[in-house]
């Protein structure tokens, strides 16, 4: 944790074999994706989680304890924006230019003999031109290049839209799933890894005692959550993950019993 979850998901798959790409029209042009052009997908991401259906698929009650919405939407256009074509063999992304304007992206990837979409992003204002068709073609098309002998892509329960072109090029429905998406939301390398032992009535105390003696500024417990399974424990040595940017501790015990997190509020100095 933290995760995410969406709703329910289509899985479409198709064989390639007799796969035919349709005609790109002249003034859509997709490129293949290079990190020197990271601020401009950067923008265009931010633009589409903006989007009031795009809030619906990432924010959820379960992320809003751990990460304020500013900080998911953060991680998000990261995530979007860190393929690397040039290093990776096995992923692709392409941005898609209408008219020489950065209107979308998609990427995917190749496991095995199968081109699998992961995720198509098109600026809202566009959404009705019909144009997903080709970003599905695009993702075919590549994996058809790189040997793959079928594709498949998961649609988003609610969007018929997206679903019907799928249907339309051709593709199956498989299956419906309910997708756990995780993202590495908290990086672990930027967080301050400390110990301490207490018992478990006593920790929410122990842990700001502790806050303060590092920062030596007044500190304020200003949520708590904590999961039991050994209720009877009297000292434990309990591990925290300390993310001092956005006041976020994670905390679990020794023996992975017991965890749980606390956000504090720390005074200026």
């Amino acid at each position: 944790f933290p995760y995410s979850h969406y709703t329910f998901l289509i899985n479409q798959t198709i064989n390639l074999k007799s796969f035919q790409p349709i005609p790109t029209p002249p003034n859509l042009e997709m490129k293949t994706y290079k990190l020197s052009e990271k601020e401009n997908l950067a923008d265009l991401v931010t633009t589409i989680v903006k989007d009031d259906k795009m809030n619906s698929h990432y924010e959820s009650d379960i992320l809003s304890y751990f990460l304020p919405p500013d900080q998911i939407k953060k991680t998000i256009i990261d995530h979007q924006t860190t393929f690397d074509n040039s290093k990776t063999s096995d992923k692709f992304a392409y941005l898609a230019y209408l008219d020489s304007n950065l209107i979308g992206f998609c990427t995917m990837q190749i496991n095995g003999e199968e081109g699998i979409g992961n995720f198509v992003g098109i600026a809202p204002e566009y959404r009705s031109n019909d144009l997903f068709k080709y970003f599905i073609d695009r993702e075919m098309l590549t994996s058809k290049l790189q040997n793959c002998t079928r594709f498949s892509c998961s649609t988003i329960s609610f969007n018929s839209r997206s679903l019907n072109t799928t249907l339309r090029r051709g593709m199956k429905i498989d299956k419906v799933h309910l997708n756990i998406n995780i993202f590495s939301l908290l990086n672990t390398d930027n967080c301050t890894k400390l110990n301490i032992d207490s018992t478990i009535e006593k920790l929410p105390e122990a842990i700001v005692q502790l806050i303060h003696k590092k920062v030596q500024r007044d500190v304020i417990l200003k949520e708590y959550k904590l999961s039991l399974r050994n209720k009877t424990a009297s000292c434990i040595s309990w591990r925290i993950k300390w993310f001092a940017e956005i006041n976020l501790l994670l905390f679990f015990d020794s023996n992975k019993e017991n965890y749980g997190y606390m956000r504090l509020v720390l005074n200026a100095a």
